[in-house]
């Protein structure tokens, strides 16, 4: 039973790293930023207690691109004399990102003992098409809504004007961009973990790419873009793959999803 509950805990910290949004209680702090400080602190534990040989050299590396990223958006603002300096602190957001990511992963890691790319993905499919659920539940139950708009800070107000559904911390181009990462990610771990499951859990897998499919774009349409991406990798699988039997067991079930659950979405 604690392993379950650590699961569904874990679950709730992925979304509230993959979606990040503000409590209306807590202004200007927002659970990227909360656990960017969790896995700043842990980082250090772990340094102190000398369980990580340290920082791996490709943080260094791509600390350096992002300075100087920064340092290219910084000119730009001195130059043209624009008050935008998104991409001048380009460093500062994606050390946050970063460190935010390091605590997440680090819990998924203490409570499965490995960090895999399967159970990242696993993850990040389950909190994708939990937002889908929760923004049809949104957009079709008043007391939900009004309960997430009360507690929760992401610009409903606009949301509401545009007439887009939203789910928690998920809207708008930005939600679109990490669905669209989601799908690339499940289609991927779908075909390197394809001789090893089971029909059930390919059939669950696809009925999630569906799902993150369909009300994903919905709720923005540059979902599209991960769709064609996904789909294109998937191309290329399949004639890499032509052969195997598991690959045609896939592509069947994928096919009777896409008879079944898709003219009724």
């Amino acid at each position: 039973m604690l392993k379950y509950f650590a699961i569904f805990f874990t679950g709730i910290v992925v979304s509230l790293y993959y979606f990040p949004f503000e409590f209306s209680f807590l202004p200007g702090i927002n659970t990227k930023r909360g656990l960017a400080v969790v896995g700043l602190a842990v980082a250090l534990y772990k340094l102190i207690q000398k369980k990580s040989p340290g920082i791996s050299r490709n943080i260094f590396d791509i600390f350096a691109v992002a300075v100087v990223v920064s340092l290219v958006g910084l000119t730009s603002v001195i130059f043209n004399n624009t008050p935008d300096y998104a991409y001048a602190t380009y460093f500062v957001s994606m050390s946050v990102w970063l460190s935010a990511a390091f605590a997440t992963c680090s819990l998924i890691k203490h409570v499965h003992g490995e960090l895999t790319i399967e159970k990242v993905a696993l993850y990040i499919v389950t909190v994708c098409v939990f937002q889908c659920i929760m923004a049809l539940i949104i957009d079709s139950n008043m007391a939900v809504k009004s309960f997430v708009d009360t507690y929760i800070m992401q610009d409903q107000v606009m949301l509401t004007e545009l007439e887009r559904i939203y789910g928690i911390g998920a809207s708008l181009d930005v939600a679109g961009v990490r669905f669209s990462a989601c799908l690339i990610l499940l289609v991927y771990a779908l075909n390197k973990n394809k001789d090893k499951m089971s029909s059930m859990q390919m059939l669950l897998a696809l009925l999630a790419y569906v799902v993150i499919t369909v009300v994903g774009n919905m709720v923005a349409r540059t979902t599209i873009v991960g769709v064609g991406l996904s789909l294109f990798y998937a191309f290329l699988t399949f004639r890499a793959n032509r052969v195997s039997s598991s690959f045609f067991r896939l592509f069947r079930v994928a096919l009777a999803v896409l008879v079944v659950v898709l003219p009724c979405c």
